[in-house]
């Protein structure tokens, strides 16, 4: 469905195009120039002519001119045939974000040889225009984002004295009061740098005017003209700033907000009985979800990692694919085998590297759950849902469209249980979603509470009594911070990802597609054998018997085999407790018995 939108808003742009190319190539191309004069112009008005233009224009230009080369490319006598014409096109746009990669004269001469030529290179020149608009943006961004800060000191400072000082004072004030979960507007004591405390000033006054001293101490690190730039930049973009000003208000808020909820959290697990060890989670029977019921685990070392529970299955979207483990399997394992790439050992990933050096694989795992009362219905949907997705590859990009991402809409689409998709990429703002769900008495469809039971399940790796509560809420609490800080990059991401793939963020791979392959082989194989040797042998040796009582009997006992064996087949695919693998088998089975009785009955 998204695509077709995309289709028909494409569609719907063709009448700007006519008016976006008066706005680029028109306007700057003519006759009475120079080829020379053309191109130069060209490349100091292509700035301003796409400022100038709006984000349909855009679109719309863009669209037209690849329509004329997809038509181009149908020509043999087209210029995109011509080896010279090809490899000029190259040069221009290698030169992306760069003026080094400039045509000589007789190139640009070549390149408007013709009238069809220089249409095509005027199509070029504005794709040339076009792509270099986001890395623009980007070092807009570049300078947007460092609107607060000063510069990094220990690079220009005068002596190795001072440069260490710096650097600890840089290390203090920016990774270490980023871990403190400290608001942004506040510093450490000590902790800013001689010019960050001059372009503090600049932050709060664009238009502040450094005294005699502060100059002395920017010139002495190296800074006046990073101080003027940037001054610049803050008078220029006003709005920039203000917005920058509100998304950073915007983020202590929220961290504000996400220490509340990690306190509803803390009020809800302080007690010795809700962290429970993994061997009397696992036997004792007051741990066990009903029917109707699923549960959320949340890890939070080595990393953060959701997966859902229901009958006695853990369903994990892991690293590159989404697995299916017995309860048993998930909580005892020693290593989350999630982290890895499919069909990797732990030694093959970087990611396994990275926990193994940090010695996070050595930390005891201490798993936030969240027990969830869905509804028989909801329930079984849900779990069909999640076993036919099992063994699929899924496009993962962490904090934008990963494991609690394919969790949450799972939960959402199958199972109508709402959770703000603003906040679905991040285990730890799900899971400290649920837990405020639990203080309000949140319910279900059936008006039944929607959390039962918020615990946290100890996988013991010593003999001390440790909850890690603090541990854990202190883990999700920078979880959210990075989280948050990057939403608007993530948020992007995740747009781009939805329309590009739509459904098919989850899909078989190759290797995959191949195992089904022999699997199918396999089973037809046995099908076929037991045909022979089975109740169908029977049935085959005795077709063609001349006998009419014994042809009537044989076609009673082969229809009533036939309705048998079909429903047994058809139980097993509607079944909400089978899994994918009987599924799967039934499927093709069936297709083989129908095709048997239609060739059987016929005799």
């Amino acid at each position: 469905m998204k695509h077709l939108l995309l289709k028909i808003m494409m569609i719907a742009l063709v009448p700007w195009a006519a008016h976006a190319q008066a706005l680029t190539c028109s306007s700057v191309f003519s006759p009475e120039k120079t080829v020379t004069e053309t191109y130069d112009s060209y490349l100091k008005k292509k700035l301003a002519v796409m400022k100038n233009t709006t984000a349909l224009q855009h679109l719309s230009a863009l669209y037209t001119y690849n329509k004329l080369f997809a038509a181009e490319a149908k020509d043999n006598s087209s210029p995109l045939a011509d080896k010279r014409f090809t490899e000029i096109t190259k040069k221009i746009i290698s030169g992306i974000g760069s003026n080094k990669q400039r045509l000589t004269t007789d190139e640009l001469a070549f390149m408007t040889s013709s009238p069809r030529k220089m249409k095509m290179f005027e199509g070029v020149l504005y794709y040339q225009a076009a792509m270099e608009a986001p890395i623009r943006l980007l070092q807009q961004y570049t300078q947007y984002s460092a609107t607060r800060g000063g510069t990094p000191d220990f690079f220009t400072a005068p002596t190795a004295k001072e440069k260490g000082l710096r650097l600890m004072q840089s290390l203090y004030n920016g990774p270490l009061k980023y871990m403190l979960l400290i608001p942004h507007g506040i510093d450490l004591p000590g902790g800013l740098t001689p010019t960050q405390k001059i372009f503090k000033k600049l932050w709060r006054d664009p238009k502040y005017r450094p005294t005699a001293e502060e100059v002395t101490t920017l010139t002495k690190y190296k800074a006046e003209n990073i101080f003027k730039e940037r001054q610049d930049f803050l008078n220029e973009h006003r709005t920039w700033v203000k917005i920058r000003r509100v998304a950073d208000y915007a983020l202590n808020a929220i961290i504000a907000v996400s220490l509340i909820e990690a306190y509803n959290w803390y009020e809800q697990l302080n007690d010795p009985s809700a962290t429970v060890e993994s061997g009397k989670f696992l036997n004792d029977f007051k741990f066990q979800l009903a029917s109707d019921e699923v549960r959320i685990y949340n890890e939070t070392v080595p990393f953060p990692h959701m997966a859902i529970e229901m009958d006695g299955l853990v369903y994990s979207y892991g690293q590159t694919h989404m697995t299916v483990k017995t309860t048993r399997e998930y909580v005892l394992a020693d290593v989350i085998q999630e982290g890895l790439t499919q069909g990797q050992a732990p030694e093959q990933t970087i990611l396994q590297k990275g926990i193994a050096w940090t010695g996070l694989d050595k930390t005891e795992r201490v798993m936030q759950t969240a027990r969830l009362k869905l509804g028989q219905e909801q329930k079984n949907k849900l779990k069909r849902y999640l076993e036919m997705q099992t063994g699929k590859r899924y496009r993962n990009y962490t904090l934008a469209l990963d494991c609690a991402s394919m969790v949450v809409k799972a939960l959402k689409e199958q199972a109508q249980t709402d959770i703000p998709g603003i906040i679905d990429p991040s285990p730890s703002q799900v899971m400290f979603y649920l837990g405020s769900l639990k203080t309000i008495g949140a319910e279900n469809q059936s008006q039944q509470p929607l959390v039962q039971e918020l615990l946290q399940v100890r996988v013991a790796k010593s003999s001390e009594n440790k909850n890690h509560l603090w541990r854990n809420l202190y883990i999700n609490m920078l979880e959210t911070r990075v989280y948050w800080s990057f939403i608007g990059f993530s948020a992007a991401q995740r747009g781009y990802l939805e329309a590009r793939y739509g459904n098919d963020v989850q899909y078989w791979d190759d290797e995959t597609l191949d195992y089904f392959k022999l699997w199918e082989s396999e089973i037809r194989e046995e099908f076929q054998q037991e045909s022979k040797t089975g109740q169908l042998g029977i049935f085959e040796e005795t077709l063609n018997t001349k006998d009419p009582e014994m042809k009537e009997s044989l076609r009673l006992a082969m229809d009533a085999y036939f309705k048998m064996e079909e429903q047994n087949l058809r139980d097993i695919q509607e079944s909400p407790q089978s899994r994918f693998e009987d599924i799967y088998r039934a499927n093709l089975r069936l297709a083989l018995l129908l095709e048997t009785k239609q060739r059987m009955l016929k005799n």
